[in-house]
């Protein structure tokens, strides 16, 4: 919420601070679950493409080739829609920490540490890059055991 300048210096009440709370919260859970869905979806695809390895029908080289499009294309959407969370996760972030003072308090109270964790790559973004990272090495991998 703005002024009537353009900036976010206002006081907030006691309610609408615990809805930016509960807000951020729900926004995590959102996150954390849309990588759960991702992670499990692609985990059943490469199962799947996996089961059926030693396959030498016709058919079900298609069908196989069929899922590794489908996967990255899926592995695709995953990237741009946590992308898109995280970046929003860390608007949320940074107005928890404006009016909510016990965010700011434990930067200040771990000094050295909180330095080297602001340096550091955080472990959200960590999931939202390495994860698919790894899915994309994996349906590599397979599709040049596949058909090499």
């Amino acid at each position: 919420m703005t002024n009537s300048t353009g900036d976010m210096s206002r006081v907030i009440g006691d309610a609408e601070k615990a809805r930016l709370l509960d807000h951020g919260m729900h926004e995590e859970g959102i996150f954390y679950g849309r990588l759960n869905f991702f992670l499990l979806f692609q985990s059943l695809l490469l199962g799947a493409v996996v089961q059926t390895a030693t396959a030498t029908d016709v058919r079900i080289r298609n069908l196989q080739v069929l899922a590794l499009a489908l996967g990255v294309a899926v592995l695709v959407v995953w990237v741009y829609a946590q992308l898109k969370k995280l970046k929003y996760l860390k608007l949320l972030e940074a107005r928890l920490a404006q009016y909510l003072p016990e965010f700011s308090e434990i930067d200040k109270r771990e000094g050295v540490f909180a330095e080297a964790r602001r340096r550091s790559i955080s472990a959200n973004k960590l999931i939202t890059f390495a994860a698919p990272v790894f899915i994309f090495l994996a349906w590599l991998g397979l599709a040049l055991t596949l058909w090499l």
